[in-house]
């Protein structure tokens, strides 16, 4: 994205009206896709960045506060060209039988999506009917379990959701979109930017 510089504006005290009226501003487009603004408080400073998704996903966050925090220690940050690397790669296969079969694979899948069963309706003759459970959670032995089978936490709820949402179908085929965090290639967990695909 060709663009100027973020705007970077100081102020010398922060409240409820100024987070308020900077996080209300609009970008834009043309010149930049994000915004900073530093606070000087008592005994630190604070800073507000405001980014546009098309340049920042979720990840980028941790990366950039871990790499502001290097600057500030007096550090410095090599040239980050993981995303070129990707785009040639991307390009490369794009061509190729492995890149057709894989097209065609998930053309498949999305192509019976008009047999999807309506939600079953509830069984309750009054109307819908609620209840609770108390569940206790064992943090260790949760992450004990995930260690064992050998997936994550991420891999764990998705399945769980699958298997609910089967079971209000009345089926044991579902389909839903799922997000990929798409930094799969080159050391893409160190780099700013908008790499999440949705299948």
């Amino acid at each position: 994205v060709k663009g100027d510089m973020p705007p970077i504006s100081v102020e010398a005290s922060f409240n409820d009206d100024s987070f308020k009226e900077f996080m209300s501003l609009s970008m834009d487009m043309h010149k930049n896709l994000a915004m900073f603004r530093i606070f000087e408080l008592d005994d630190s400073y604070l800073l507000l960045a405001k980014c546009h998704h098309m340049i920042f996903d979720a990840i980028s966050g941790n990366v950039f506060k871990h790499d502001l925090q290097l600057l500030l220690d007096g550090a410095t940050l090599d040239v980050d060209d993981s995303f070129l690397r990707t785009s040639a790669f991307q390009r490369q296969i794009k061509g190729t039988d492995k890149f057709k079969e894989a097209t065609e694979f998930f053309d498949s899948m999305f192509s019976d999506i008009d047999e999807a069963k309506d939600l079953v309706g509830d069984n309750q003759a009054e109307g819908f009917s609620l209840s609770t459970s108390d569940l206790k959670f064992d943090h260790d032995a949760f992450k004990s379990f995930l260690a064992e089978a050998g997936i994550g936490e991420n891999l764990l709820f998705i399945d769980v959701f699958a298997y609910a949402l089967s079971r209000f179908i009345d089926g044991d085929k579902v389909l839903f979109s799922l997000i990929d965090n798409g930094r799969d290639r080159f050391n893409d967990y160190d780099s700013i930017g908008l790499y999440a695909n949705v299948v």
